[in-house]
């Protein structure tokens, strides 16, 4: 199976195909500046909140009796797997378009978490046993102010979006569907964030993908779905 594109005269690799040298270098190149620049909006703009003597509350009280399941840790740092299986299956073109994606998002959400602070309503305690040492790292690194919209699930909507579009095989795009539902569960699990942040991630992801398809050309044309293809127009290779 194939799927029509607005950019024709784009190629796309088979799916799942094993990468060249060129995509390697493209791949690792994005995530090294993706991830200076997580850290440099993500850091920055928690610390600027949490020096404005500004937080908000936005949780439903029933939120705080979600209990903390503690192996719902391993699902929720699956996102590190996660990130590596656009290598598999997207064109160089492919891998540029999410890292634009990535950017926007972290952009946007970095001013959001200035502009409105909001705290998380968990009380982050990490639980003793086998994941206590995740918990506290998690913990850690991550700020209390940074929660809508979650970056950790618009990250996740970006690239499932991205494979199940791609992938034609039904158990694949349903084991797909399944862990994806499994992170956004996680992130509630874990007393990482709340209902709203997950909306909130999920809508950052779809505006990130409408801007960069709407403003950024490739090969001349004005937009694009070359990383995203549309499921309608499907046709037989």
């Amino acid at each position: 199976m194939a799927f029509d594109t607005m950019a024709e005269s784009v190629k796309k690799p088979q799916a799942w195909s094993w990468p060249d040298g060129a995509r390697w270098a493209v791949f690792l190149q994005l995530h090294v500046l993706l991830t200076f620049l997580f850290a440099a909006v993500y850091g920055g703009s928690n610390w600027i909140a949490a020096h404005s003597g500004r937080d908000v509350n936005l949780h439903f009280a029933w939120e705080l009796a979600i209990p903390l399941v503690p192996s719902a840790i391993l699902i929720y740092f699956s996102i590190v797997l996660l990130f590596w299986l656009p290598l598999f299956v997207c064109s160089i073109e492919g891998l540029r378009a999410l890292g634009r994606c990535f950017a926007l998002a972290t952009m946007a959400a970095g001013l959001l978490f200035v502009a409105f602070p909001v705290r998380s309503g968990f009380v982050r305690i990490p639980p003793e046993g086998p994941f206590e040492a995740l918990f506290s790292t998690l913990w850690q690194l991550d700020g209390a102010f940074n929660s809508i919209p979650s970056l950790h699930i618009a990250y996740s909507t970006l690239v499932f979006y991205a494979l199940s579009a791609r992938v034609a095989s039904t158990p694949l795009r349903l084991i797909g569907g399944l862990w994806y539902l499994a992170i956004c569960t996680s992130v509630l699990t874990v007393h990482q964030h709340h209902v709203a942040d997950i909306a909130g991630g999920i809508a950052l992801a779809w505006a990130a993908r409408w801007v960069d398809q709407r403003w950024w050309p490739v090969n001349g044309h004005e937009s694009h779905d070359h990383f995203f293809p549309s499921p309608v127009g499907r046709r037989d290779s």
